[in-house]
């Protein structure tokens, strides 16, 4: 038999190469969901029967749901990709252009009830036969062309008998409702397949249990205003809850479906600061009832309901939240209309006693301008409350529980220092849900506190202090709940000049009893109120193996940890990244037992809600995150149900492996990631290209996908191309964030070189963003590398300082002093750090040629780091590249782009590593007057002796410079 040879992987794979999406099992265990979905093309849903194995697909697919009685599945179902693309390039209307459609598909017999042009769907939780959908608008009619005189005839002599028979024609008008804005809404039975259709609906509410329908009607004309109504299931009857306003919106319904609110106004549908007041409905009653507006007291004066904010009951039905705001601020001289546009300066005042600073402000400006404030209804009393203000503006609710108090958060006192120490402390306050008045229980506090499930104890995690702490509510007694114990709960891998965070926990017992809370490795149990010693869950077992043991809730409406002695916990092994599932016990020590542990990636691990099944993903390099199903937690005969790996059967791949390596730094042994080749030979010699960012070898069993490069190499590419790429993890030195680089990438390199296969003269590194800029660094301190990668790169530690993370408003100064950049104070006090780590000012010791891409848009590095870093290779000349994208971010969001940049990067990779001929963009260049007319993907002749003499060529359509 002829084995087929395989293929490397090329950039035209990345469109058709496929991954599994949004998994799911139904309630009974019964039938599991999943999308297959190409990167470029039309989805694919398969539902499996998980009994008989069979496969039911449609086509796609962009979400899916099952019905609470596992018998259906609802499925939102996309155009034609293909369609859509052919329609854009004859530039189709956005109007006319094909809209969604939803299939109800029927499981056991696989009937699909099929409807077009559906804008959205409502499922209720609670129902098992109703739904509802609202369509699209309907496609504008083209008016059909008119007729010759000839034409005419013929046709009406074409017409068939029973035409010329009919006595009269009639012409069905359009109902009043269907000439609305709004368009048509359905109510379905899929059991019955019975429907009721409402026209002209802008907005609707299912109740949970599908047996009442509320939808809000746009005015028409006089005759038929805009208003509320209600369609009632069982009886089969609509009325009208309230009409007349001129706008009704945000239907909000209870749990149980009992209640209802919703938004309206009078105002003048032109005016864009609209007065909106709160409706409310009680099932029995016959209408809608004012329940705040303006006059409301409680209301703070000149208050009103914000419509930008968030509307919602309390689980208990007993309380409302709702947003509400100041009335907008007259200000005389914008409102002068004496004074014309183009004699209105345009002009930012940038404060240094500012809380944020002017480029955080005007992002933050419309976010501002819509600032909602919560407050609380209380329907039993029929009190409003308002709880947030413009002096603390930060309240955490919890609508799950009905408490008497709230707790508030306030940084303003604070918001200065922002700009170089992102760290900020915080004040917290106790906010009473009667009165509103807010209490101040911690001030200057570091870290965030968060309250208990039962509200008795506040909790957080001081980052100064390296311990957790717990405040008795109602005594205001504060307990250090780690202090004399022998292990840290601070992260002890942080090697930053900011805070260390902790590694988290689990959360609280039902009655606030006890407090689950992780070190590196174990599981803890801590008593709020002292009286009890911690308490290792774990027995040590984590600390001892260096495995990490963390708790997995299984159920999705889960609030407390339950105090079980049978729960499920992941399992990680830190040194050889298997990982797995145990049984633990959060009521006493207890050694955990495994219940599965792999070499391989496992995660996801779901269970069905009324069953016994449960599914997870497992993966490695090599093989892709498949969905695996066992019938009960024990996983026995764990059984893979999908096989999405065999896409890559036709290609090389190839696989992966730790290596060690000393850190240069202080001898500690680090680890790293080695990808080889498939088939690999020892006895070969390989290229090799070392990607690195700060630690990743916890990634080693992660299934990486041929892609468009968004910034950095994608590995499964040149490994398919017989390249090696090296992962090293870094740690480091506080100060000395390039030499730390150095310290751990180039060890690592010999640790692979000392193996006998690397092509010692073929080597590269690349990064992006941080990884970007120690490639900048590195190459101004060893010519090891052949070539370099740098994306997105920070050149000048002295400009960017004083820069600004565009995207965010922020200013740069707490990267370099507390951060990421990890200098560890100011420029003036560490000017020698600053010049010391910054590759622009070593740029003449650069001997490695460099492809660089640093986009326009960039929106945490400012571009010009890239344009100072390129000047100056420029100026020296030194082969580099930079590609920038215009309108583009610090990683590419467009896949146009992200092609574009594998196919370069590539390129430039080939050309130095494997002695592939230059491409004409690097022997040539891209000329402003050929941009978007040529690509130069091309490669050239190298044996033209102009090339060899470095002269630019002018070429055919290429013009020349």
């Amino acid at each position: 038999m002829v084995v087929a040879q395989k293929k490397p992987l090329t950039h035209d794979v990345y469109d058709g190469w496929k991954s599994i999406s949004s998994t799911s099992l139904s309630k009974d265990g019964n039938w599991l969901g999943y999308r297959i979905a190409p990167q470029e093309g039309d989805d694919l849903l398969e539902i499996q029967n998980l009994e008989t194995k069979e496969i039911l697909q449609v086509e796609r697919v962009s979400r899916y749901v099952f019905s609470t009685n596992s018998d259906f599945i609802i499925a939102e179902v996309k155009p034609e990709y293909q369609k859509v693309r052919e329609l854009k390039i004859a530039k189709t209307s956005a109007k006319d252009m094909p809209k969604d459609s939803l299939y109800v598909i029927e499981l056991a017999s696989g009937n699909m009830h099929k409807v077009a042009r559906v804008k959205n769907f409502q499922l209720p939780g609670e129902s098992e036969e109703w739904m509802a959908w609202l369509h699209e608008t309907p496609p504008s009619v083209k008016k059909a062309p008119e007729k010759t005189e000839e034409e005419d005839v013929d046709n009406k002599k074409k017409k068939n008998k029973k035409e010329k028979e009919k006595q009269e024609e009639v012409e069905v008008e359009k109902s009043p409702r269907e000439k609305s804005k709004g368009t048509e809404l359905v109510l379905y039975n899929f059991k019955t397949g019975e429907t009721k259709s409402f026209e002209g609906v802008m907005e609707y509410e299912l109740s949970s249990k599908g047996d009442l329908l509320f939808y809000e009607y746009d005015k028409v004309n006089e005759e038929n205003p805009s208003g509320l109504w209600v369609y009632n299931v069982n009886d089969q009857t609509s009325s009208a809850l309230h009409e007349g306003m001129t706008d009704y919106k945000k239907i909000v319904l209870d749990e149980e479906g009992e209640q209802m609110l919703v938004l309206a106004t009078a105002s003048d549908k032109k005016e864009k600061d609209k007065t909106f007041s709160i409706m409310y409905w009680k099932n029995g009653m016959d209408e809608v009832k004012l329940l705040v507006d303006t006059l409301t007291q409680g209301l703070p004066e000149a208050w009103r309901v914000n419509d930008n904010g968030s509307f919602r009951f309390s689980e208990s039905g007993k309380r409302i939240y709702l947003g509400t705001a100041p009335l907008p601020k007259t200000y005389a001289y914008e409102e002068d209309s004496t004074i014309l546009e183009e004699e209105r300066p345009q002009v930012d005042v940038w404060s240094y006693n500012d809380p944020y600073i002017q480029p955080m402000q005007k992002l933050q400006a419309g976010r501002e301008r819509n600032r909602s404030y919560q407050a609380i209804y209380h329907l039993e009393n029929q009190k409003l409350v308002q709880l947030e203000t413009p002096e603390l503006e930060s309240v955490s609710i919890d609508t799950r529980d009905d408490k008497d108090f709230f707790i508030g958060v306030d940084d303003k006192a604070y918001r200065v220092q922002y700009t170089w120490d992102t760290q900020i402390p915080r004040d917290f306050y106790l906010v009473d849900a009667q009165t509103g008045e807010a209490k101040v229980i911690l001030e200057s506090n570091q870290g965030y506190a968060s309250l208990s499930l039962a509200g008795k104890y506040l909790t957080w995690f001081d980052g100064d202090e390296g311990h957790w702490f717990a405040m008795e509510v109602s005594s205001g007694e504060i307990r250090n709940l780690t202090s004399g114990m022998e292990v840290s709960f601070a992260n002890e891998l942080h090697d930053s000049p900011s805070l260390p965070g902790s590694y988290g926990g689990a959360g609280w017992s039902e009655d606030d009893a006890a407090f689950y809370i992780y070190d590196r490795y174990d599981i803890w149990k801590f008593d709020p109120s002292g009286r009890q010693a911690p308490i290792n869950l774990t027995a040590g077992k984590g600390r001892v193996e260096k495995w990490t043991f963390r708790y997995q809730s299984l159920d999705q409406e889960e609030r407390a940890v339950p105090t079980d002695d049978k729960v499920v916990l992941t399992v990680f092994d830190e040194w050889t990244k298997a990982s797995g599932y145990a049984y633990g016990n959060m009521k006493n020590p207890e050694v955990p037992r495994l219940i599965v542990m792999e070499d391989m990636r496992l995660y996801g691990l779901t269970k069905a809600e009324d069953a016994d099944r449960v599914m997870l993903r497992m993966s490695t390099y090599e093989q892709y995150p498949e969905v695996y199903v066992a019938d009960n937690l024990d996983m026995e005969g764990l059984e893979k149900r999908t096989n999405l790996d065999a896409q890559k059967d036709p290609y090389k791949w190839g696989t992966n492996e730790l290596i060690e390596f000393e850190s240069g730094y202080d001898g500690e042994v680090m680890q790293a990631i080695l990808y080889k080749p498939e088939n690999f030979d020892p006895s070969k010699k390989y290229p090799l290209i070392a990607y690195f960012y700060e630690r990743r070898s916890n990634s080693l069993h992660s299934h990486i996908s041929p892609a468009p490069s968004a910034s950095t190499v994608n590995i499964p590419y040149f490994v398919s191309n017989d390249y090696l790429v090296l992962v090293p993890d870094i740690k480091y030195e506080l100060g000395h964030p390039g030499k730390s680089a150095m310290d751990h990438v180039v060890p690592a390199t010999k640790a692979v070189m000392d193996l006998g296969f690397v092509k010692e003269d073929k080597m590269a590194i690349q990064g992006q963003s941080w990884g970007g800029y120690q490639v900048a660094y590195m190459v101004t301190k060893t010519d090891l590398y052949a070539a370099g990668g740098a994306g997105a790169p920070v050149s000048n530690m002295t400009s960017a300082y004083g820069g600004v993370r565009w995207a965010s408003g922020m200013s740069r100064m707490f990267q370099y002093e507390k951060t990421q950049s990890r200098i560890g104070g100011t420029l003036w006090d560490n000017m020698d750090l600053y010049i010391e780590n910054s590759p622009l000012f070593s740029a003449p010791d650069i001997n490695t040629p460099l492809f660089i891409m640093h986009n326009d848009a960039d929106g945490a590095v400012p571009w010009y780091q890239g344009i100072e870093f390129y000047m100056a290779l420029r100026r020296l000349q030194k082969p580099a590249w930079m590609v920038t994208y215009n309108d583009e971010a610090h990683n590419l969001r467009l896949r146009k782009n992200r092609k574009d940049l594998s196919i370069r990067m590539g390129q430039f990779f080939d050309h130095y590593l494997k002695d592939a001929p230059m491409p004409e963009w690097m022997a040539y260049g891209l000329p402003a007057t050929l941009k978007g007319k040529e690509l130069g993907y091309e490669l050239i002749d190298e044996s033209d002796e102009r090339v060899k003499e470095g002269e630019s060529l002018k070429i055919e359509g290429k013009g020349g410079n």
